[in-house]
């Protein structure tokens, strides 16, 4: 009896450390999700119009993710920064004066 694998109890709690491991992995997911939606929004053209203060708060912290590649300053291959989640805030770029010319 003894070589045939794992007792009962010890699968079982194999299994619900899975499932709370995939819980928790989902609500980081979710949390990120949010953030992204809570991003577009405050940076949308809309409310940049009226006022851009709230999507430079929830931005400031991720600019480092539209240096140039190379920059020193850069932050885009860091682990505790997720780029992805705060693309919106690429708005707060837009039509600042580059190499002394307006950008479209």
């Amino acid at each position: 009896t003894g070589g045939r694998g794992a007792p009962p109890s010890k699968l079982g709690e194999g299994s619900e450390s899975n499932v709370a491991r995939q819980q928790q992995a989902g609500e980081g997911q979710q949390e990120l999700l949010e953030i992204a939606e809570n991003v577009i929004e405050a940076c949308s053209e809309a409310n940049l119009d009226k006022d851009m203060a709230e999507c430079q708060s929830l931005c400031h912290a991720s600019m480092c993710c539209f240096e140039e590649e190379g920059s020193d300053y850069g932050c885009e291959d860091e682990d505790d920064v997720d780029c992805a989640v705060y693309g919106g805030c690429e708005a707060l770029l837009v039509g600042l004066i580059e190499d002394g010319e307006e950008e479209e």
